[in-house]
């Protein structure tokens, strides 16, 4: 299985609302008592690896400084989050 990465694409700071750049994402961990959000997928994965529930991950195409509505249960709304998977740790 190829492994794939997930790079930070900006500097979470620098939030231009009204001209976002085209490659602003970040990825929304999610276990149905907390939720965290970072643009390293790694640092949202082992976040939760570490509190021992399985979570789930979404693919989020906006700036992590976009407001959008959270569903407990269906992460991210109002945006067009992609769920990447959920976890299991071990």
């Amino acid at each position: 299985m190829k492994k794939f990465t997930f790079d930070p694409s900006y500097d979470v700071e620098s939030y231009d609302k009204e001209n976002p750049k085209p490659i602003e994402h970040h990825f929304f961990g999610l276990n149905g008592l907390e939720w965290y959000t970072h643009v390293d997928f790694t640092k949202v994965h082992d976040w939760f690896a570490k509190q021992g529930q399985p979570f789930s991950i979404y693919f989020v195409p906006v700036h992590a400084k976009t407001p959008y509505s959270i569903s407990s249960y269906n992460g991210p709304q109002d945006v067009d989050a992609h769920c990447l998977g959920t976890y299991f740790p071990k």
